[in-house]
């Protein structure tokens, strides 16, 4: 929310699904009413959209509300996502997928994208294994570096919507890796790692 809309999802987003529509709101803060509703999984009639569903907190940038979302594929495949739509009416400007990793049939298995506003890009990090750097006017990748995806779930015992988004320090973008073993920080123009320490049990 700002001070002119407030953008809102249906429900509650699971690893591979859910709990409503994959409709995104954008409301008058003022007085609440709707200025656009538009579902993610059937936009512009893009068949590579349908199954998709709007996960995390989505940003809203001067022109474009950009929203992290994930699809699940036939083959037990999580895919993610980030869209960006026109904050005037939630037309689709651009569609970028990030990362794709092994999934299940649980609910409660790989978490959530995290994305944060960097200047004129958005910063995603995601456990299906990418941390990357997208221009937020039309979605194209600056960079992206990929990791390890572990087959296994992971160590912690937290729900989907636990998982922790990059932040910006500097030049540096910092994030957790995807099987949550370390901290990353990256070079924000390359990508480059600078530094990495290790967290979690043991």
């Amino acid at each position: 929310v700002d001070r002119g809309a407030l953008v809102t999802f249906e429900g509650h987003a699971a690893s591979n699904r859910r709990a409503a529509s994959s409709r995104v709101w954008c409301l008058d803060p003022a007085n609440g009413s709707v200025r656009w509703n538009v579902d993610l999984d059937q936009i512009a009639d893009r068949e590579d959209l349908a199954g998709l569903f709007p996960v995390g907190t989505p940003l809203l940038l001067a022109d474009t509300v950009v929203v992290a979302a994930r699809k699940p594929t036939q083959r037990l495949e999580q895919v993610d996502w980030m869209i960006g739509l026109s904050r005037d009416d939630g037309s689709l400007r651009w569609a970028t997928t990030i990362a794709g990793a092994p999934g299940g049939r649980g609910i409660y298995g790989r978490k959530q994208a995290g994305i944060r506003a960097d200047g004129d890009a958005v910063a995603v990090s995601t456990p299906l294994g990418a941390i990357a750097r997208v221009r937020a006017s039309d979605g194209a990748i600056l960079w992206l570096r990929r990791s390890l995806v572990p087959f296994a779930e992971s160590r912690a015992a937290n729900t989907p919507w636990e998982y922790a988004g990059p932040i910006t320090a500097g030049d540096r973008i910092i994030a957790i890796a995807p099987d949550d073993a370390s901290v990353v920080a990256l070079d924000r123009m390359t990508g480059q790692l600078r530094e990495e320490r290790p967290i979690g049990p043991g």
